[in-house]
This record gives C-alpha cells, structure tokens and sequence, in this order.
C-alpha cells in the first residue's frame, strides 16, 4: 500500500480565461506498507508488516523473509497477492 501524505489534486471547474491558485504544503513524501495476515490466528490478529520510504522489492522480500521466520517448519505458505511489480520481479523470483 502506498500513501501520500500531500492531498491528491483533482479537476476542478473554473470559468473560462480564468486559473484557480492551488496551495500545496511542498514536498509530497510519501510511506510504502506491507502486511499479511495470518488467516490460521484471525482471531489473534497475527500480522506481519513492514514500511518504507521506497516502494521496491526489497521491501516485499523483507516482508517474504518475516513470514518465513514467523511460519518455521511449515512446508508451505499460500499469499494473495494483487499484480505489483515488486511481487514478480526478477529480485523477488530470485
């Protein structure tokens, strides 16, 4: 997840000939999470996260490597996963 931590500038009407002056509070800095759930403790809400002020794959891999250690001796971890970059990319299959 990403979050911007500047308000996100939309359209806006004006009439014609005209330009509305927009104040910005400077810099837009933005923080990357990651989190999973552990759907075997739901009702403990085990989770697992992370944060960043970059979004790459060593943030997603930091992550793979915190539910590894938080599962030892399970043979298999299943993860749902939306179609980022960072969860493919040659560094993470790596």
């Amino acid at each position: 997840m990403d979050i911007d931590l500047n308000p996100m500038i939309g359209p806006d009407w004006m009439h014609p000939g005209t330009q509305r002056r927009v104040l910005t509070l400077g810099q837009n800095c933005k923080a990357y999470l990651t989190g999973a759930m552990d759907a075997t403790y739901a009702a403990t809400e085990r989770v697992s996260r992370g944060k960043s002020n970059r979004e790459n794959s060593e943030l997603f891999i930091a992550l793979l490597a915190r539910l590894t250690r938080a599962h030892r001796g399970r043979k298999r971890i299943h993860l749902i996963l939306d179609n980022r970059v960072i969860h493919t990319s040659r560094e993470t299959r790596r």
